[in-house]
Formats: C-alpha cells, sequence, structure tokens
C-alpha cells in the first residue's frame, strides 16, 4: 500500500508464493527509495521479518518512530484544516516526494 508495488511480484503465483516464504524482502522498486520514508521502510522490514522470534513485537510496533515516535502522529495533529498536510499524514507521503512530482 505504501509504495503501489508487491515486495514479491512475478508473472507465476507459486514463485510469489515462494518467494513470500523464503526470500527476505529487499524494496527494489525504486519507489520505495525515491518514495517511501527510511522509517516506513523500516517498519516494513521489520514486520515481514520471516524469523516469528525475530520479527518486531506489537508494542515495538506502537514505538517505532514512523508510527509513534512524532512523524505521523504530529504530522496529522499539525494538519487540521491543511488538506496537503491531511494528504500527507494519512498516507505517510513524503513532502519531498510531493514537491518532486508537483508541475509547479
Amino acid at each position: 500500500m505504501l509504495s503501489s508495488t508487491l515486495p514479491f511480484d512475478h508473472e507465476d503465483d507459486k514463485e510469489v508464493a515462494r518467494k513470500t516464504i523464503y526470500e527476505e524482502v529487499t524494496f527494489g522498486h525504486y519507489t520505495w527509495h525515491s518514495e517511501i520514508s527510511k522509517e516506513a521502510r523500516d517498519l516494513v522490514a521489520k514486520l515481514l521479518t520471516k524469523n516469528r522470534l525475530e520479527r518486531i513485537k506489537l508494542e515495538q510496533v506502537l514505538e517505532h518512530p514512523w508510527i509513534g515516535g512524532g512523524g505521523i502522529v504530529e504530522l496529522r495533529r499539525k494538519s487540521s484544516g491543511d488538506r496537503l498536510l491531511q494528504f500527507m499524514a494519512y498516507t505517510n507521503t513524503d513532502a519531498n516526494a510531493i514537491q518532486h512530482h508537483s508541475p509547479r
């Protein structure tokens, strides 16, 4: 949902399933590096850790910088009345990416 790309993609569904189970996420698509924040990539990587014992716990998710460390929460707090800030806060869009792709 963040990047509009799947973490594992292939024409063959069986290959997608195999990659999902056995391969680590690499964030290879350029969108992950140009439009998704480092904090968001970090959280997604921790959520997709294959070993359940090493995977991030719910309490850690809630304390993660991307969720509760000021990023989204602070932006949502500031966004009342400003439609662009509201969009960014609720879609976690990077302001630099918006400026880069803006026609103005």
